[in-house]
């Protein structure tokens, strides 16, 4: 595995343990938004626990959207149902 690969991973693991430690704090429900293989990263690395509360994930990179944009794509995701 390369170093850009390497990361890649690390961070979905990073992600993955925040979201663990919000289980744990009380999260109900998580929507997931990531490229396709960071999803991928996500979903291989989160807890069974975490998997269980994501209601909706979409497999795109919104992160170059402005907040406005992303709170409306995201709003749009929920009323689809995923």
């Amino acid at each position: 595995m390369d170093k850009h690969r390497h990361a890649q991973v690390e961070l979905a693991e990073a992600v993955a343990r925040e979201l663990e430690a919000a289980r744990c704090a009380g999260l109900k429900s998580v929507v997931l938004v990531a490229p396709p293989r960071a999803l991928g990263d996500l979903r291989a690395a989160c807890t069974d626990e975490v998997r269980a509360l994501v209601t909706h994930e979409l497999d795109k990179d919104l992160s170059r959207l402005p907040e406005h944009e992303l709170v409306v794509r995201i709003d749009e995701l929920l009323r689809q149902g995923g």
